[in-house]
């Protein structure tokens, strides 16, 4: 089993937008998946078949976005950071959202086991 810990508010993957006939990724979504994909990077892990991925998103506020937004920007980070050849190889998926009150904490814990 592979942990990364990522830190900072977690960014729940927004919309395409099109402009000029032109898509893009927004700059908030697109800079926290190269965030999540450089730590992955650094752990070296790479796996290539299915695996099971847990999620904790931790934050001091509630954390507004939908919990598979959340999701598919950090496995998008995972795939960019190559340690998961591709987000479909994902058999299983667990997240869950923690609230601290008492403590600032903002992170994310990406637990990655293959198959």
């Amino acid at each position: 089993m592979t942990v990364v810990e990522i830190p900072g508010r977690p960014i729940a993957k927004q919309r395409a937008r099109t402009v000029n006939g032109r898509t893009y990724t927004p700059p908030r979504t697109r800079h926290f998946e190269e965030l999540v994909a450089m730590y992955c990077r650094a752990t070296g892990a790479r796996f290539a078949g299915h695996v099971s991925v847990s999620i904790t998103l931790c934050a001091k506020h509630r954390l507004a976005g939908d919990l598979d937004n959340y999701a598919k920007s950090i496995l998008d980070g995972m795939v960019k950071g190559e340690m998961i050849k591709d987000d479909r190889l994902v058999d299983k998926l667990v997240i869950e959202r923690v609230e601290q009150a008492d403590v600032d904490c903002s992170y994310v814990e990406v637990r990655t086991r293959g198959e």
